[in-house]
Parts: C-alpha cells; structure tokens; sequence
C-alpha cells in the first residue's frame, strides 16, 4: 500500500508544461505570425485589385453596348436641364440592370442605385470617405464629352486603345467629392490621380481594354504631353 500511495502523490511533472517551455511556445506562435500577416495581408489587396479588374471589365462591356445602342457615341455626363443630369454612372447602370429604375439626380442629392457605391462600380480597395453619389472610386474621363452638346463618335478619336475612359479615381480625401466621381487629368496634380493598386491605377481605354499603369506613368504622359492618354486628338 505504501508503493500505491507514493505513486498516488507524485505529480505528474512530465504531463505539464512549465512556463518557460509555455513561454517559447508562444513567441514561435508570434513569430510566424508576424512573417505571415504582411504576406497574407499582400494576398487580399492581390485578390481585391483582381476584383477592380474585373468591375472594370464589365464595366467596359457595358460602355461598348452603350456605344452600338447609340450609333458610335460615347458616353457622357447628360444634362437634362439647369440642375439635372443623367451622370455616366446612371447610363452605365441602364445596360447593367435594364430592368432596374434610373433616375436622374437632382443636385447630386438623389441615388439611382445602390450600385453606384457598390457592387460593380465600387473598387474593393477604395478609401475616400465619400457615400454620395461620387462614391465607388471610378471616374470618367469628361474630356471625351460632358454634355450632349459635346458629345463625341468613338470615330472621333485619333487612338481610342490609348485613351482613357474611366478607372480608378484618387482616394484623397481633401479633394471635392464630385472630382473623385471623375477621371482626372495628370496635368491637375499628384493628388488627383489614383494609386491604390500598389502605387498604381487600373484604366479602362475607349476600345475597352482594361490595364494597370503605374501613377508615375500616368503622370509621366507620352509625347511630351502629360496629358497625352487622356486627350481626343493625339
């Protein structure tokens, strides 16, 4: 009985774990951890740029039937009258969604659809605090036309594979919100061209084809012209 009570009494020192070995444990676990996340966290932006790729590419679909159902001509941000415009979103949405209700906005006030700060016109990486109407991160380029008054035909354009239509807009929060619902000209400054696609932006040229450049390049230009992608007439 003696022999059993020892073994009764004697802790079990080989089935715990001290402190120390707990200890160790944990900084391995905080160790991968730190070598992980920065990889894990490149991963989600990689997999979130792919997801503003392709809004942009359904997007360009839907400007090219916009273009086939009007004759060649590009699409615009409409004025209705004196305070009313059918923005290029509203017409975009219109071949996305025939069978949803479009409005136009008055003043900026109103909403034609949820989609336009979601869905397929919001950049999953997109960081400007807007929620109107400006909201989502792409822009149009209103150099191809603003109005139906200067309303342009895809024939109009000396190399529509190098002009751009839409993409992503700048994410600074300082600017209006209505700049970041356009496509800003490089020759307007750092701040109003994007670059949250690893110090770049994805673009959507007038012939639809969808890229990624670098902000320096778009800033950069071509031909001595640093507006040179986004103009009409190269």
């Amino acid at each position: 009985m003696k022999s059993l009570d020892s073994r009764i009494m004697t802790p079990r020192f080989s089935q715990c774990f001290s402190l120390i070995e707990l200890l160790v444990v944990l900084s391995i676990i905080s160790i991968l951890s730190s070598l992980l996340l920065p990889s894990l966290g490149k991963s989600r932006k990689s997999a979130q740029a792919a997801v503003c790729i392709s809004n942009l590419k359904n997007l360009s679909l839907a400007m090219n039937m916009y273009i086939n159902d009007n004759d060649g001509y590009l699409l615009t941000s409409r004025r209705l009258t004196s305070n009313q415009h059918l923005w290029w979103k509203a017409q975009m949405l219109m071949q996305l969604r025939p069978n949803e209700r479009v409005e136009a906005f008055d003043n900026g006030s109103n909403f034609i659809s949820d989609a336009v700060t979601q869905d397929e016109f919001k950049c999953p990486l997109v960081d400007n605090g807007v929620t109107d109407l400006y909201a989502g991160g792409y822009g149009y380029n209103t150099l191809l036309g603003s109005s139906s008054d200067d309303q342009l035909s895809i024939n109009d354009l000396t190399n529509p594979s190098q002009t751009y239509a839409m993409g992503d807009g700048s994410d600074e929060q300082s600017l209006p919100s209505w700049k970041l619902g356009l496509l800003r000209r490089a020759s307007l400054g750092v701040t109003e061209v994007g670059n949250r696609h690893k110090n770049g932006i994805n673009i959507v040229h007038a012939d639809g084809s969808v890229i990624y450049k670098k902000q320096v390049s778009v800033l950069s230009g071509a031909n001595g012209d640093v507006n040179w992608y986004y103009k009409v007439d190269k």
